[in-house]
């Protein structure tokens, strides 16, 4: 039998927020996120916003 695989995108950026806040509210957690001012996922300059 044939499946389908479907992979669906949602994305909220914003100046300050917690991830975590928005995990609780919707029930789903991230595959990543990153905080503003952080280095993570930033190579030559921190984030400018949360994502």
């Amino acid at each position: 039998m044939l499946q389908t695989e479907v992979t669906i995108e949602f994305i909220i950026c914003g100046p300050n927020f917690n991830p975590d806040s928005v995990t609780k509210l919707l029930g789903i957690s991230p595959t990543k996120y990153t905080i503003k001012g952080s280095m993570k996922n930033c190579k030559y300059s921190p984030a400018i916003e949360t994502t």
